[in-house]
């Protein structure tokens, strides 16, 4: 992708965050009265980041082209932003919140071991990472901070 490509897209998702900020900050309570409410500075913030996105953007459309940006993993980013959509997703579907956690985590480890040669005692050794980190989770969160799952 070309550098200048990729910063025009960064300018448009950042522009349209601060969009949905003010949109999201439009309605808020005035709980004090007054002329400026709660919304008012987070509408300000988002309005001076969509003019300088736009500043930003028009420099970029100025600019020479620069060189192209190689994302080399970016299919695991992929792989992985897509297998935390599927834990969320599941997690609110069906719930076991733990047990899913616990098959994302291992996975995943197996996912990245893969680039080299996969062996059993390694899916072994994920499976087992995997266990106790999860396991040391869940007891953190029942037992020192009773929050359950």
């Amino acid at each position: 992708m070309p550098s200048k490509t990729a910063d025009l897209l960064m300018y448009a998702v950042l522009a349209a965050l601060a969009g949905i900020v003010i949109w999201q900050t439009h309605a808020l309570p005035n709980p004090f009265g007054g002329t400026i409410g709660s919304g008012g500075f987070p509408t300000l913030m988002a309005g001076l980041a969509i003019l300088l996105c736009a500043i930003g953007a028009l420099r970029a459309l100025r600019a020479a082209a620069g060189p192209r940006l190689e994302f080399p993993g970016a299919a695991k980013g992929a792989v992985t932003l897509g297998a935390m959509i599927l834990l969320f997703g599941l997690w609110q579907t069906i719930g076991h919140f733990f047990l899913l956690a616990f098959v994302f985590l291992a996975g995943l480890l197996c996912f990245y071991a893969a680039d080299e040669r996969l062996s059993w005692r390694l899916v072994a050794l994920n499976l087992a990472g995997s266990a106790v980190v999860i396991g040391l989770i869940k007891a953190f969160f029942t037992y020192v901070l009773f929050v359950r799952f």
